[in-house]
């Protein structure tokens, strides 16, 4: 009986072909079913398995182009731009006011630690990088701050004049450019917000309008948090806070208790015009007084600067560093104090008779002389009890007569020593002969030598000491150290070019002499003597011929003669 192939049983072939856990078999016969003629085999699509399968991945990559075109057209919102809080920006901020034609400092904070920075100023809105003018370099603390005095703007400037100022750092980049009006204290905004990506490029390649980051008055060792005309008041107010003016406003010009209103103000440094420091204070005959425990975190010289209008004075430690007790237009003013690491007291007082009212303080580290460290050892030992600023009668030279007391009142007046250093131009390349009037003991360094110019740090006594250095020209380091032991004190240190007499000049002068000896010896040869006696020699030899009668006197008067006579006669 012939077999047939029917559709069921070619399904079930598939079936069991496609299902690893049968063993493939026979197919059976099938039953009641009436056979074709020939076998019919039902046949896979394998076409149109392919077909869906490129359809579906082509609607997949439209989808995705679609997805892209929808994002980078920003129908569904902007993309957020990245930025960096505005409390890590490089940051640059004028101490005080900036007045026409006067040196003024500013202080830095957010850069990298240790970078070069450089300071820079513009006098136009939107100034490109190459209208900037360079002011100063700079370098960095540890914590990325740093102080500059002494600046000085370009040209003849005049009040009311914006000048734009912008510090670079080489590793952080920009601070945002800074506004100033100058003779007008700064108004203190929030810190600027936004992107922080100022780049050299974008300064250089564009214009860029200033950010309006105002001005703040800054401490040495405090950020201070941004100031506003009417500070809120507090309701229990500490007088004893670190880094924080404890306030007192009085309703009269002249300080007398009690204070119609106490606060604590983050910041001394306002500008209230023709208006009022607050509530129950006139805007008129007015006066202040703010009280700071500040926290010094080294001992150094520290220069103290003061904007105001009218009168104003400056206490640190009950020391009166500044006294502008007196009525005046608008000003700023400067004064120096060593002081040491730690809490110190720093107490401003001011009075506003009428017209407008402004004042602020600011504080920065500061040498202008020699750096003075004193120790109470006679070794240079422990630690420093002063650091200041030394600037004495013949600056640079130094000049100091103690007699039988002290330096100052932290230092004791036996056993003491101190370590002045200081950076010298010397103009001229040579050798100096450095000289230290002393007593009792000195040494000198130069450019931090090993070797000193002198020493006699270890003798007591009073005596001259000196020693010479060969420099060249430009700066040097000098580093005078002193010591006392009892008695008088005084060191007065000097230095002088040495002038070498003009040994040279001889010595230059006599080297051609003997080429000119032989050339004098030559001149005068025979050569032209006997030219001189063969020429006359002749006459006589004629005038002498025509007398016989003296020819016996003639031949023993001219027994020389006849050999010239000889040698002429034979000549012709």
């Amino acid at each position: 009986m012939k077999r047939h192939w029917g559709a069921a049983a070619v399904r079930s072939s598939k079936h069991n072909m496609n299902n690893p856990n049968l063993t493939p078999t026979e197919p059976t016969e099938p039953q009641d079913m009436a056979a074709p003629a020939t076998p019919e085999l039902e046949q896979p699509a394998p076409r149109s398995y392919i077909a869906a399968g490129v359809i579906a991945a082509l609607l997949v990559v439209m989808l995705c182009v679609l997805g892209v075109a929808i994002l980078s057209s920003g129908v569904l919102g902007p993309r957020p731009t990245p930025t960096v809080a505005p409390s890590t920006l490089p940051r640059l901020d004028v101490i005080g006011v900036l007045t026409a034609d006067a040196p003024f400092n500013v202080h830095g904070v957010n850069f990298a630690p240790g970078e070069h920075i450089t300071i820079y100023a513009a006098f136009v809105p939107g100034a490109t990088f190459d209208q900037y003018t360079k002011l100063a370099d700079a370098m960095s603390l540890a914590d990325g701050s740093f102080t500059l005095a002494g600046l000085k703007l370009p040209g003849n400037n005049k009040n009311g004049t914006t000048v734009y100022l912008v510090a670079r750092g080489a590793v952080s980049g920009f601070s945002p450019i800074v506004p100033v009006k100058i003779g007008d204290v700064p108004v203190v905004t929030a810190p600027v917000s936004g992107d922080a990506t100022q780049t050299l490029e974008a300064l250089m390649s564009a214009t860029v309008e200033p950010t309006m980051e105002g001005t703040i008055v800054y401490a040495e060792t405090v950020t201070p948090a941004p100031a506003t005309d009417t500070p809120t008041p507090s309701a229990t107010p500490d007088p004893n806070a670190i880094g924080i003016w404890f306030a007192s406003y009085y309703d009269n010009p002249d300080l007398s208790e009690p204070p119609a209103l106490t606060r604590l103000d983050p910041n001394l440094n306002f500008n209230w015009r023709a208006g009022s420091p607050g509530p129950g204070i006139p805007s008129n005959a007015f006066s202040a007084r703010w009280i700071r425990n500040e926290n010094f975190k080294t001992t150094d010289n520290y220069l103290f600067t003061m904007t105001f209008d009218n009168g104003a004075r400056l206490y640190v430690d009950d020391t009166l560093i500044i006294n502008e007790w007196r009525n005046g237009g608008l000003r700023t003013v400067s004064g120096n104090h060593s002081i040491t690491k730690g809490v110190h007291t720093i107490k401003v007082e001011y009075y506003h008779p009428s017209g407008n009212a402004q004042i602020s303080i600011g504080w920065a580290v500061h040498y202008s002389g020699w750096v003075g460290r004193y120790y109470n050892t006679n070794n240079l030992s422990g630690p420093i009890v002063l650091k200041r600023d030394d600037v004495t009668t013949g600056d640079p030279f130094l000049q100091f007569d103690w007699g039988l007391g002290s330096p100052a009142p932290e230092v004791v007046p036996n056993y003491f020593s101190v370590d002045w250093t200081r950076t010298v131009n010397f103009p001229v390349a040579g050798t100096y002969v450095f000289t230290a009037d002393v007593d009792d003991g000195a040494r000198l360094y130069v450019d931090g030598n090993i070797a000193p110019v002198f020493d006699n740090f270890a003798t007591s006594g009073s005596r001259t000491i000196t020693g010479a250095a060969t420099l060249s020209a430009g700066n040097h380091a000098l580093e005078l150290q002193f010591a006392q032991q009892t008695g008088l004190s005084h060191i007065h240190l000097s230095w002088a070019q040495l002038l070498l007499p003009p040994t040279p000049t001889p010595t230059a002068t006599q080297t051609p002499t003997p080429s000119n000896t032989p050339t004098a010896t030559m001149t005068p040869t025979p050569t032209h003597t006997a030219t001189s006696t063969f020429t006359p020699t002749p006459t006589h030899t004629s005038t002498n011929t025509p007398t016989p009668s003296s020819t016996p006197t003639a031949t023993a008067t001219h027994t020389a003669t006849p050999t010239h006579t000889a040698t002429a006669t034979g000549s012709p």
